[in-house]
């Protein structure tokens, strides 16, 4: 009688643990197969996160009539977020005239002013600050000679901007990416400004359930919206054309001493703006630089 107890006992032990098994197996293959994007993203730093979820704005192109070729007007460039963690340099125990040299260091390639040296020295001296930001948009190589330092609590954060290789050419057409009166960036006049819902694309969507702390529910249901990227604006107006014919302006505009000036060059046939100037110009790499309003107008 005991040994059938036993086998019933034994056989519903092993039936909890075929069905124990069964379900792990069942919830890895939801997790590493129908639920792999969601995670393999979830498993990113939050850098990571924020690029799958925010679109990559659209890029604006010249052309060159005679041969096809494209130009580059308006793209995207990598540039660096300079950071520090005061709390780490202080747990390295590097002392003041350590910490002073290296921030001098750090001025020189940034070019800072003596007032900026000597704030960033105060900022990396704060030994209980877990954060200070130091500088945004630097290049790759301002941020190899800072890394070339080897100086603990100093990080960058890789970050795509608007960019223009063409620097002021044409910069009355393309107008710029700025932020607007509630801090939002957003084209600003031109073609930029005009096409902006075609250029900006649509953000992607992290949604799932939350805890009352309000961090995500690892297990719970959730849904990953890819973003979708901003269209590519092709201008008919011509590189070559576009600079040949801003030079000639430039030169009038100087002659006759006036304060301001502007053309448009067509193709006859099909009406295409082959070239399109308004001085003065600007650089829309450095727009906020710029003091005169009638530049935008």
């Amino acid at each position: 009688m005991n040994i059938k107890v036993e086998d019933r006992q034994c056989r519903t032990l092993s039936i909890l643990f075929l069905l124990l098994a069964i379900s792990i197996v069942v919830r890895l293959f939801i997790l590493q197969i129908l639920e792999y994007d969601y995670y393999s993203t979830f498993a990113l730093d939050a850098h990571e996160i924020y690029q799958k979820l925010y679109p990559k704005r659209g890029e604006i192109l010249f052309q060159d009539t005679r041969n096809g070729q494209e130009y580059k007007a308006a793209t995207l460039r990598e540039y660096y977020t300079v950071y520090a963690v005061p709390s780490e340099i202080a747990e390295q125990n590097k002392n003041k005239d350590e910490i002073t040299d290296v921030a001098k260091k750090i001025a020189a390639f940034l070019s800072f002013s003596a007032e900026e040296e000597n704030l960033l020295i105060q900022k990396l001296n704060k030994e209980n600050d877990p954060y200070e930001p130091i500088v945004k948009k630097i290049s790759e190589e301002i941020k190899e000679q800072i890394s070339s330092l080897d100086f603990p609590g100093i990080y960058f954060v890789e970050e795509n901007y608007r960019y223009y290789p063409e620097s002021n050419l044409a910069s009355a057409v393309l107008g710029f990416y700025g932020s607007d009166k509630d801090g939002n960036y957003v084209g600003r006049y031109g073609v930029e400004g005009y096409f902006e819902e075609e250029l900006k694309g649509e953000g992607g969507l992290l949604i799932g359930e939350k805890t009352k702390a309000g961090s995500l529910i690892a297990l719970a249901s959730k849904q990953l919206v890819d973003q979708q990227d901003g269209e590519t604006i092709f201008l008919t107006l011509d590189r070559t054309l576009q600079f040949k014919a801003c030079e000639r302006l430039k030169e009038g505009l100087e002659t006759y001493q006036a304060k301001s000036a502007s053309l448009v060059m067509m193709n006859p046939v099909t009406g295409a703006i082959l070239a399109m100037c308004s001085l003065p110009e600007f650089d829309p790499n450095n727009y906020s630089k710029v003091s005169d309003i009638e530049v935008y107008n």
